[in-house]
């Protein structure tokens, strides 16, 4: 990420955007301004050149995860991305996401996040439950991590609170690996996500596997995302 911030601002300042790196980069006529950016990035030119030539790979890749898992991808300067993640994390945001579900809540006010215990007693499992259906019934979107017992068992509790009692809230799930799985693991969740209240977002490849550094690490995006 931070090479890529790098990059991405020399990129700016030379009146250049993302997309148009293909168009530049097949046309050896025109790479001057790729290879000047590249170098002030302190990175070495043929290195960007080889991964800008994997895009029409990528995206079939892409089209191919939206086909099966109706996965999106958007990026920072899309108008989707969440206005949060940039004004609280700057340069530290994500440069791109990809989810599933409704987009629109990536940019909705009233947000509480819930990070929570890997492991919860029964005991503990009934007070997530009250605090995930309070949060709906106030109106509140949750916002919380599924690695957990405690954040599934709040999640699971608001989603049963705002399919019953037609509530005007939302759920937002922001994963650290498999998005493409978690999305067809439970009823709920399938459920969720077909009838627009939930949505599942991830910074990593829809297919990459656990990592607990990567676990710890989105756990700064749960909390960037809620207003408490």
């Amino acid at each position: 990420l931070h090479e890529y911030n790098r990059f991405a601002l020399n990129l700016h300042k030379a009146g250049l955007k993302p997309e148009q790196l293909f168009s530049y980069i097949t046309s050896s006529i025109d790479d001057g301004p790729i290879k000047n950016c590249a170098k002030l990035a302190g990175i070495e030119y043929k290195r960007i050149a080889k991964l800008i030539l994997t895009i029409p790979d990528c995206r079939k890749i892409m089209e191919r995860w939206s086909e099966l898992h109706h996965i999106w991808v958007i990026g920072r300067g899309d108008l989707e991305y969440p206005r949060r993640f940039k004004s609280k994390l700057g340069w530290n945001a994500p440069a791109f996401l990809f989810g599933i579900g409704d987009r629109s809540i990536l940019n909705e006010e009233r947000c509480i996040s819930v990070v929570g215990s890997h492991k919860i007693s029964p005991e503990r499992a009934i007070e997530a439950q009250k605090i995930g259906e309070r949060i709906a019934q106030e109106n509140f979107h949750l916002v919380f991590g599924s690695s957990g017992d405690s954040d599934r068992a709040v999640a699971k509790s608001a989603f049963e609170a705002i399919r019953t009692q037609n509530l005007n809230s939302g759920i937002l799930g922001i994963l650290s690996n498999n998005l493409a799985e978690h999305s067809e693991q439970k009823e709920w969740i399938d459920h969720g996500i077909h009838t627009g209240i939930l949505t599942l977002i991830t910074k990593e490849a829809p297919n990459a596997s656990f990592n607990l550094d990567v676990a710890y690490a989105s756990n700064t995006l749960i909390h960037a995302m809620g207003n408490a």
